[in-house]
C-alpha cells in the first residue's frame, strides 16, 4: 500500500497556505494536525469489523477512502477547536458571531466525511475477507 502524503491530503481539501487563502472558509492544517489525523484514521480502520487487516498511518494511501478518513479526523479536530471559539461579539449595538459559518462548514461536511470512510473501509475488508475464504475452499 502506498503512503498518503500531506499534499495529497491538502489538495483534497483544498487546503491552503495562510499566505495564500483568498477565501474566508479556507482552513490550514499543520503537519502536526495531518500527522495525527493519519494515526486516528488507521486507528478507526483497524476498529471497523470484520477485524482481519490492519494499517498503521504509515500505510494509508491507494484509496480514496483512506483521504475522507483523514478529512473526517482533521474536521473533527477543526470542530473543537472553533467550538471553543464560538462567542457573540458586541459592539455599537451590533452582534456577530465570527466563527459560526466555519462551525457550519465543518459540521456540514462530517457526515459525508465519515460516510465515505466507512463505506470504503468496509468494503475493503469484506472483499479481504472474502478472498481469504475463497482460497481455503478452492
Amino acid at each position: 500500500m502506498s503512503v498518503l502524503s500531506d499534499d495529497e491530503i491538502r489538495r483534497f481539501l483544498a487546503d491552503q497556505q495562510v499566505a495564500s487563502n483568498s477565501l474566508d472558509m479556507d482552513l490550514e492544517f499543520t503537519p502536526e494536525d495531518i500527522a495525527d489525523a493519519k494515526v486516528r484514521a488507521a486507528e478507526a480502520f483497524n476498529e471497523l469489523p470484520p477485524l482481519i487487516s490492519s494499517v498503521t498511518e504509515n500505510n494509508l494511501g491507494g484509496k480514496l477512502f483512506f483521504k475522507y478518513g483523514v478529512a473526517h479526523q482533521l474536521y473533527l479536530t477543526a470542530l473543537m477547536k472553533w467550538q471553543r471559539s464560538d462567542i457573540d461579539f458586541s459592539a455599537g449595538g451590533v452582534t456577530t458571531n465570527m466563527v459560526q459559518k466555519r462551525i457550519d462548514h465543518i459540521k456540514s461536511n462530517l457526515p459525508m466525511f465519515k460516510s465515505e470512510f466507512v463505506t470504503g473501509a468496509r468494503t475493503l475488508k469484506a472483499t479481504i475477507n472474502h478472498r481469504r475464504c475463497n482460497r481455503r475452499y478452492t
